[in-house]
């Protein structure tokens, strides 16, 4: 329990100095999403079918792009 409110309260801080996690929607944009693989499912091809690590921006600037898997 204490380690869940540290956690939120830490996160809440960093999103107040302008932390974003980088949303990965169906569309793989480049600008935003680093290709890991390629995978099978039902997913229509070349959209997000798996999120392997997720990415961040702080003030519009990618800190660290969100890793994907891309339908083929």
């Amino acid at each position: 329990e204490t380690a869940k409110q540290i956690k939120q309260q830490i996160l809440g801080i960093l999103k107040n100095h302008g932390l974003d996690e980088i949303t990965a929607n169906r569309k793989f944009d480049p600008n935003l999403h680093e290709s890991v693989g390629q995978v099978k499912s039902d997913k229509k091809a070349g959209e997000i079918a798996q999120v392997i690590q997720k990415g961040y921006k702080m003030h519009d600037k990618i800190i660290r792009a969100t890793k994907v898997k891309i339908n083929n």
